[in-house]
């Protein structure tokens, strides 16, 4: 009702500050009640409604969102004092730090290439370096975030607009050496997230270098193949990594 409300008087007076901002004051209205509360779902919708918001940029709007500069610090605060260190609003509020900045580096019109960057540093940062409490989900989502920008940047179309063109495939042919070197550091340590990049990285490169040579029929035949063993390894590591946390355990 309190949403329906806002969007209804946004509506009614014609203030057109968009559904963005919209989202906003929601999410700014309902962060009191889930403080007094104590209640993960309102502060978990709040968080979503904050990320909404961060999501204005994708519009073509170059506004810096700069409100989330102050409520990410009250979010990672509640979530400490109030809501019992939860792991799904640390998830929400690294996202919606992780997308003020991508809102920031759009701003400052930042290249495309730097971008991917500086989240494949971001990303190797948060899976090198866990959170105490939070060390699964910081290194999962740390995972997510270093593992598409990684995949990304393999590309040379990626590279086009920043290097002469003659030396994108060189480009994406040296990170993608980097990239492996550095996941097989994260394979040796029995990293579980990085199996599954490792399986994302050769069907990448299994569907750009056969999917023009290969009849179809026979394409999607080897590539369900290889999918299929790439669940064997994905799950054999799983049973490994839960067998040495028992043990540790122990």
């Amino acid at each position: 009702m309190f949403g329906a409300g806002i969007f209804l008087i946004g509506q009614m007076f014609n203030l057109g500050e968009g559904v963005y901002t919209d989202f906003f004051m929601w999410g700014l209205g309902i962060l009191p009640l889930a403080y007094h509360l104590k209640d993960k779902l309102i502060f978990a919708s709040a968080s979503l409604f904050f990320i909404i918001y961060g999501f204005k940029v994708l519009n073509g709007t170059v506004e810096l969102p700069y409100l989330l500069l102050l409520i990410i610090p009250l979010l990672f605060w509640m979530n400490e004092r109030r809501m019992g260190h939860s792991k799904v609003l640390f998830i929400s509020n690294v996202i919606l730090t992780l997308l003020f900045s991508f809102n920031l580096f759009i701003y400052f019109d930042l290249h495309e290439v730097l971008i991917l960057c500086t989240f494949f540093a971001l990303g190797l940062f948060l899976a090198f370096y866990p959170f105490g409490r939070y060390q699964l989900p910081s290194e999962w989502l740390g995972s997510v975030v270093y593992g598409m920008a990684g995949l990304f940047l393999t590309f040379p179309s990626t590279w086009g607009d920043f290097i002469p063109a003659n030396n994108t495939g060189i480009a994406a042919i040296i990170f993608t050496i980097i990239f492996s070197i550095i996941l097989l550091y994260f394979l040796k340590i029995g990293s579980l997230p990085a199996v599954l990049i490792v399986c994302t990285l050769i069907f990448r490169f299994y569907a750009d270098l056969s999917y023009n040579f290969m009849p179809k029929s026979l394409f999607f035949i080897v590539g369900g193949l290889i999918l299929i063993g790439f669940g064997f390894w994905f799950e054999k590591t799983r049973r490994g990594t839960v067998i040495a946390h028992e043990h540790d355990e122990k």
